[in-house]
């Protein structure tokens, strides 16, 4: 059976350092590289935390895409590593893309008294 083939621009965003609470937004650019259409089966994340949004429709041979992810990092602190997995009907069918970065504690708020 023929398989589409997908090449990301980057597999890896590192984020840097971010405060507890933050959003952390990326955007993952992919082209189908391939003759055969491409369909993105699925998406999954290492956590809940991590949210993808991708195309639901058919990206045909030498057309572009995009999957936008959200990791919120309320709760989370340290270093962290985000996997999203990839599955289509590419060769191979799965890729993988990672989010990497560290997550300080968030500044407290004073509480004001009247």
């Amino acid at each position: 059976m023929p398989r589409a083939t997908v090449r990301f621009d980057s597999a890896f965003y590192d984020f840097g350092t971010v405060r507890e609470g933050a959003m952390v937004k990326h955007t993952f650019h992919f082209q189908n590289t391939g003759d055969q259409p491409y369909v993105i089966q699925d998406v999954k994340t290492s956590c809940g935390c991590t949210v993808p949004i991708w195309p639901k429709d058919t990206i045909p041979p030498g057309a572009s895409g995009e999957i936008n992810v959200e990791f919120n990092t309320n709760g989370k602190m340290g270093l962290q590593l985000k996997v999203i997995r990839v599955i289509g009907n590419s060769d191979p069918p799965q890729a993988m893309l990672q989010m990497s970065g560290e997550v300080r504690p968030g500044r407290k708020r004073k509480n004001k008294g009247h």
